[in-house]
């Protein structure tokens, strides 16, 4: 699954857990430029103009305000047999978002405060695949390895295998 479809899974699953049933005719962005609010306006016209809500027009609109959205997507290099090779990666993305919500008539103004997580394994190989995009907010990036991974881990492995040889024939003499 690519990474735009997983930021589309995250917001669907926040926007859903808001129970608005009527159509959104107001959508604001404070801070929010670029292609971040493009996609976004795009993703709220869709996820809340169905024809469902729009039968219900009658019952009032809603005013949606985004004041902040961010993703996050780190890949990090998962080891099996060999300690400096990685053969998959677990890929983390992490979406936040801030704003309000108005309704005509009597309800109140109701905070917005979303962060969404998502975490799953890529083959290392695949990263391309995933990451196909227009959106450059929807590329994620590698995330490096200490010096305990490239070279202590691997020197100390190797250390102890050469103290275990050599115990084995200085003993057996």
């Amino acid at each position: 699954m690519s990474n735009i479809k997983v930021i589309d899974r995250l917001l669907k699953v926040s926007f859903d857990s808001l129970e608005i049933n009527r159509p959104v005719d107001h959508f604001s962005f404070g801070a929010l430029q670029g292609p971040q609010r493009g996609y976004l306006q795009n993703y709220l016209v869709h996820h809340f103009n169905t024809e469902a809500q729009i039968a219900n027009l009658k019952n009032g609109t809603v005013e949606l305000h985004v004041e902040q959205f961010e993703t996050n997507i780190v890949y990090v290099p998962r080891f099996s047999l060999l300690p400096w090779r990685s053969d998959s990666l677990q890929r983390h993305v992490h979406i936040s978002l801030s704003g309000w919500v108005k309704s005509s008539g009597t309800n109140p103004l109701v905070a917005i405060n979303f962060a969404r997580s998502y975490m799953d394994k890529i083959i290392a190989g695949e990263q391309e695949k995933v990451e196909k995009s227009n959106y450059l907010f929807s590329r994620g990036r590698l995330q490096e390895q200490g010096v305990w991974s490239k070279v202590t881990e691997p020197l100390l492995v190797v250390s102890a295998i050469a103290g275990m040889v050599y115990l084995f024939f200085t003993v057996r003499s």
